[in-house]
């Protein structure tokens, strides 16, 4: 792995962290780049912003989410009940509206 994608991945691990015990409005970037063990300079290579952090984060999680269901197999309950599981990892941690911006469970049906 590159050490470009090695320090992208760092600060995306060190956002996850980071959201599993602070809510996104209190993290700072200094903190991201802490965790992270990067620069800022590196940080500011990757990502414009902590928000742009969390876009990726909801795109991958979007993404694991659309491969383990199956809308046209499973139930639309299941479908739904699925998505609001994914949904809650975002709206514990103060970014309910990215995530439901992103994706909303009707695109699915």
């Amino acid at each position: 792995m590159a050490r470009i994608e090695k320090s992208r991945k760092y600060i995306i691990e060190a956002m996850l962290i980071l959201l599993e015990k602070k809510k996104y409005d209190d993290i700072t970037i200094n903190e991201i780049v802490d965790k992270a063990g990067v620069s800022r300079m590196t940080f500011y290579r990757q990502f414009h912003d902590k928000k742009e952090i969390i876009r990726y984060i909801v795109e991958e999680k979007t993404n694991s989410f659309l491969k383990d269901v199956q809308p046209k197999k499973d139930t639309k309950e299941n479908v739904i009940k699925a998505f609001k599981a994914k949904g809650n990892f975002f709206c514990d941690n103060g970014i309910c509206g990215l995530w439901n911006h992103e994706i909303s469970h009707q695109d699915l049906l």
